[in-house]
């Protein structure tokens, strides 16, 4: 292409000059000519060569598209075979397996009907030794296990037993609901009692009586649980009464102190002396927990009517009876000093209890006999009364001290 530009550069010089006949103009002319023939035989060659690579390309995609779907068909015919095959498979392995267990069945029977078979070719590589320690049962594990079980066990034991024991005011006050009704009994004794035929009271004559009663009632059934202690001597003679046997019977038994009287005594032996009581109890301002404190002088547990001013009339709420009854679960005996007992409801005092009866010095033998027939008419088990009131012990302050267990 330079080539044929250099030539029409020159033609368009010398033709400005020459005319078109001239040879020099001619011979530029012929010189065109043959490049331009020389151009268009190349570019013929170039488009034959070219139209034939393309028929080649051609023929290389037509084969190749038959090579295609020729590897279709036999894929596709590879799949059929190949499910053929694992069909074939399949079934020679069910062959083999029945082939298996035929040949195993025929060893067995030919083994049972040929009793001289040849034994199994084996060889005997060391022989057994018996051992000069037994294997089994070990000792020493055994009995250490054993040892640390019984430690664990006893552990347990004993610590359930001390928390139940120091709970147990607690699981008493967790049967106590503040919604139960239970209508109030009348007064133990009226004055137009009728007596009702029945035993003599036991009446006691010796000096250890007290002692001896509570020895009796620590060991006998479950009418024992509940004492209730009234009288118609002094509220202090009918506490310390109280105090003495609790105390005696708080030797072997756990016993709690129910002071219905508001009686000082009870107030002056407790190691709380300001603690809350079941006044505070009925109206929901102390839990069972706060009511009950300890005697300064025995195990015995107090429960007091309640601090200096409250209402008595809290002590004849229903509630009251569900508070005993939840004592009751909680320790071996529970002891009532209910005094005079002239406003406290008789099924508090009564329901399942034995009565001791404090008298007044100057009250007649037959008024003695009378008014224990009249309590167990009322509805007591058992009807005990003193020969006499309880003394103060030697020293002690009066009202404040009772003879200590």
């Amino acid at each position: 292409s330079e080539q044929r530009v250099t030539l029409r550069a020159q033609l368009a010089e010398q033709s400005s000059t020459l005319l078109d006949h001239h040879p020099r103009i001619k011979e530029l002319k012929a010189q065109l000519a043959d490049l331009d023939r020389q151009i268009r035989d190349e570019a013929g060659k170039i488009s034959r060569s070219l139209d034939n690579d393309a028929r080649i390309a051609g023929g290389r995609v037509e084969g190749l598209s038959a090579s295609l779907e020729q590897l279709k068909k036999q894929a596709s015919s590879s799949n059929g075979q190949d499910v053929q095959l694992r069909a074939l498979e399949r079934e020679a392995k069910a062959q083999r397996d029945l082939l298996e267990s035929y040949l195993a069945k025929y060893r067995e029977a030919n083994t049972r009907e040929n009793i001289d078979t040849a034994p199994a070719d084996g060889r005997i590589i060391s022989r057994a030794i018996v051992s000069n320690t037994p294997a089994y049962p070990k000792k020493l594990p055994i009995v250490l296990i054993a040892t640390l079980a019984t430690l664990l066990l006893s552990g347990g034991a004993i610590l359930t037993g001390e928390l139940l024991r120091l709970t147990a005011p607690r699981a008493a006050a967790a049967l106590i609901s503040p919604s139960a009704s239970i209508h109030a009994s009348p007064a133990i004794v009226s004055s137009d009692s009728e007596p009702v035929a029945g035993e003599a009271p036991e009446i006691a004559t010796e000096l250890d009586e007290i002692e001896r009663l509570a020895e009796a009632w620590r060991g006998a059934d479950e009418g024992a649980r509940k004492v209730t202690v009234l009288g118609t001597a002094s509220t202090e003679a009918i506490t310390l009464a109280t105090l003495t046997l609790a105390r005696l019977m708080a030797r072997e038994a756990r016993v709690v102190v129910v002071d219905l009287a508001a009686s000082a005594p009870i107030s002056g032996t407790s190691i709380d002396p300001r603690a809350p009581g079941l006044a505070e109890l009925m109206q929901g301002e102390a839990s069972f927990s706060q009511i009950i404190t300890k005697d300064r002088l025995s195990r015995v547990h107090l429960v007091s009517a309640g601090r200096p001013g409250s209402d008595r009339r809290l002590l004849q709420s229903p509630r009251l009876v569900l508070a005993i009854d939840a004592l009751l679960r909680a320790y071996d005996h529970v002891v009532l000093d209910a005094g005079t007992a002239s406003d406290l409801p008789a099924e508090l005092l009564t329901a399942n209890a034995r009565a001791l009866v404090v008298p007044d010095p100057s009250m007649e033998q037959d008024s003695r006999l009378r008014m224990c027939e009249q309590l167990k008419a009322v509805g007591f088990s058992e009807v005990v009364m003193l020969s006499k009131a309880v003394e103060p012990a030697d020293g002690a302050e009066t009202g404040l001290s009772v003879v200590a267990a």
